[in-house]
Parts: structure tokens; C-alpha cells; sequence
């Protein structure tokens, strides 16, 4: 099964995109394709991404010395479901790598994320999960990569 999503957020506070302390208009998208791998098993791709406009004007605008952002920021997800427990248990695991398309200097965390779902009876459930940091690269140089810093949160959150 396949799905898309498509949004423009307009930085009604910008137009012209040349303030650095104001989001710039931008393009957000999420194409999404999921199958079921085995009998109450699923997997899915999503791919997610922010298209910022005039980034020419943000290029021009920004103070020296301060990090650049992609023009566009992406990330690929991907997520296994598997049900248990005549589909009254639910283990789930979803993990994404930032920054496909983004320069190697920038970095590419990756955060996993795990869920487990039981159903006790009626509409009561009761669910865990976690987050575990993924590696950053920090250069082109860096010989392993090194943990991210602790507290970093997710663009978004799949719960």
C-alpha cells in the first residue's frame, strides 16, 4: 500500500526569507509504502522531507560563523509491526536515518525507537518504549563516529 502526504508551511513573518531567526516557507512531503512481510507481520519505508524556499535569501542572511542548514532535510524511516497473542500484543520498531541528500559534514543521527502495545481487555492497554541514539559522523575524517549528545529529541514523533 502506498500514501503521500504534501504540505507548505508558509512563514507568514518572512516572506522574502531574509530573516535568520524566522523559519522560511517550505515544502513538506511523506511518501509511505507499507506490506505485510508474513501473517501479522508488516514492514514499511517512509521517506519525509522539508524543501525550504529561498534558501539563496537564508544563505544571504545568515550571520557568519553560524551552521547552514540543507536546502533540504530528509530521512528515511523504517518500521516492522508484528502482532501476538491473537493480535492482543504489539511489538514494534521503527528506526530513521536523517540526512540522505545533506553534505557529510552535517551528520547522520539515527534514532530507534521500539513499542510494545498489550491489549488487556476492552479499550484498556498499556504500552512501553524507548529511544536509543544512533551514531553521528562528525566529519568526512572522523574515524568511528561518536554518540549524540544526551536530551536530543526526534523531528517528530511516531506515537
Amino acid at each position: 500500500m502506498w500514501g503521500a502526504e504534501v504540505g507548505y508551511y508558509d512563514s507568514l513573518d518572512d516572506r522574502s526569507g531574509t530573516n535568520p531567526a524566522t523559519e522560511n516557507s517550505q515544502f513538506r512531503f511523506l511518501i509511505t509504502y507499507q506490506r505485510q512481510l508474513a501473517q501479522d507481520f508488516t514492514g514499511s519505508l517512509e521517506y519525509y522531507g522539508e524543501w525550504m524556499q529561498d534558501y539563496a535569501a537564508y544563505r544571504r542572511s545568515r550571520p557568519s560563523g553560524f551552521p547552514s542548514r540543507p536546502e533540504l532535510r530528509d530521512l528515511i524511516g523504517l518500521r516492522l509491526t508484528k502482532l501476538l497473542r491473537y493480535q492482543t500484543l504489539k511489538l514494534s520498531l521503527f528506526t530513521f536515518y536523517i540526512g540522505c541528500w545533506a553534505p557529510v559534514s552535517v551528520g547522520w543521527p539515527c534514532w530507534t525507537f521500539q513499542l510494545l502495545r498489550s491489549t488487556k481487555r476492552g479499550n484498556d492497554w498499556v504500552t512501553a518504549h524507548g529511544k536509543l541514539p544512533g551514531l553521528r559522523r562528525t566529519s568526512p575524517s572522523s574515524p568511528r563516529p561518536t554518540a549524540l549528545a544526551s536530551g536530543t529529541t526526534a523531528p517528530f514523533s511516531t506515537f
